[in-house]
């Protein structure tokens, strides 16, 4: 993995030297500062030399610490998420057990143990989400800063937790002008004839709109601070940037459709959800004919196959686009099914929220894979949406639920062992 690069670029940091990069490291410096900021005191208590307290070991043990991070910010959401009805509170086992599925998500789980920016980036975005669940908004804009700073494509997290603060202004007023209170019932129709005139209002419009702009400030800061880094620099990644140009890539939200239903199956996957599926898809044939059409014509016009997914054999994807994507030209198409069944269960599955809160989750969803820092098909951009879903979806409805990350963690490490045997006999 690119661990490679990020081994060597931290210890120059810690031996003082800020100057140096590696232009083949795409994103801002966060890790490193972070690891330096928590081996230095080290440092200062133990008198060890830089080589030794730099080492990959201990380099590896500061997204150790990250990783224990990310299981208490998940107990810390989960509790505020499922735990404001006092009525109907859940048990702290069953809390206690759904972080722990989420925090040996298989993904992230992986790279728990590997010098990368993924634990420290999840770790900051939880922070984020948590603070702005509890109005801490400047501390929550904060957080924002510091996981853009572990890896650029986080600001679509600072516009997701932005979107939400909106959303309980728009909420508010709606409340508050219509005789119907109940406004979270899915009705898109009445959201939206709400909206419009919210819209044909000047003067309440003006109003709420002041409202939402001084309710979301802090993120409004961070976001301009973004589009003036990206201006200057040029691109949205540092380094390495003729391999790392943004594109529209479509699928990539098919292929986040199929990681979802692959781990999240627990969930998304019964056989009174298949049942309600199909009677979806026969009532409302006049969205799944659209979705089918529009899948069809994203994966034909705007497939995009990175240079790396061809010939990087170090990441997962090489494998999965290998063995079933790149089987049969036909593959790809195919699969639609599947899509289709993954975003109608994800979306049933989140059918206590209210409508505005499902716009801007799928409006960020849509936009965060369409249009990535890099078109290559990565796995890990994935890990704090999927997770995102499970918080606001996990119920533990089975004994086995808890099980299936460590099954599928024994399943990856054994592939990885595997290959890195195959490898070892090869040479």
């Amino acid at each position: 993995m690119d661990e490679v690069f990020h081994v060597p670029q931290v210890q120059k940091y810690c031996q003082g030297n800020f100057s140096a990069w590696d232009p083949m490291i795409t994103t801002l410096p966060g890790l490193y500062l972070v690891t330096v900021g928590v081996l230095g005191p080290v440092q200062y208590v133990t008198n060890l030399s830089t080589g030794a307290l730099c080492s990959t070991f201990n380099l590896r043990a500061v997204n150790v610490l990250f990783c224990t991070g990310n299981l208490y910010l998940i107990y810390c959401i989960h509790q505020f998420l499922h735990n404001n009805d006092k009525d109907e509170k859940t048990p702290k086992l069953t809390t206690t057990l759904t972080s722990l599925t989420l925090g040996i998500f298989p993904v992230l789980y992986f790279f728990t143990f590997l010098y990368y920016t993924d634990p420290g980036s999840t770790f900051f975005v939880l922070m984020m989400y948590l603070f702005h669940l509890h109005k801490y908004k400047f501390i929550s804009a904060i957080a924002g800063i510091l996981a853009i700073f572990f890896r650029q494509t986080n600001i679509i997290w600072v516009v997701f937790v932005a979107g939400l603060s909106a959303r309980t202004y728009l909420l508010n007023w709606i409340h508050h002008h219509r005789k119907e209170k109940k406004i979270d019932d899915g009705n898109y129709v009445k959201v939206t004839l709400a909206l419009l005139r919210l819209l044909l209002s000047p003067v309440q419009f003006c109003t709420v709109i002041l409202r939402i702009l001084l309710g979301t400030f802090w993120y409004i800061m961070v976001g301009v601070g973004f589009a003036v880094f990206v201006y200057i620099n040029g691109s949205i990644v540092v380094g390495d940037k003729s391999h790392h140009e943004a594109c529209l890539n479509f699928p990539q939200i098919f292929y986040f459709f199929f990681m979802c239903i692959f781990f999240s199956s627990m969930h998304l996957i019964s056989p009174s959800k298949i049942f309600n599926f199909m009677k979806f898809a026969i009532f409302k044939f006049y969205l799944v004919i659209p979705f089918v059409l529009l899948a069809y014509f994203a994966i034909w016009k705007y497939t995009y196959i990175h240079i790396y997914l061809l010939s990087d054999n170090r990441h997962y994807t090489f494998y999965i686009w290998s063995k079933i994507f790149e089987r049969h030209p036909h593959v790809r198409y195919i699969l639609i099914p599947v899509y289709l069944y993954t975003a109608w269960s994800i979306h049933d599955s989140l059918h206590h929220k209210d409508v505005l809160w499902r716009l801007v989750y799928f409006i960020c969803l849509v936009y965060f894979h369409s249009a990535p820092e890099t078109p290559g098909v990565q796995i890990f951009y994935y890990t704090v949406y999927n997770s995102s879903s499970q918080y606001e979806i996990s119920e533990l409805r089975s004994s086995g639920f808890g099980d299936a990350p460590v099954h599928y963690n024994k399943c990856i490490y054994y592939l990885h062992v595997y290959t890195e045997a195959v490898q070892v006999v090869g040479q």
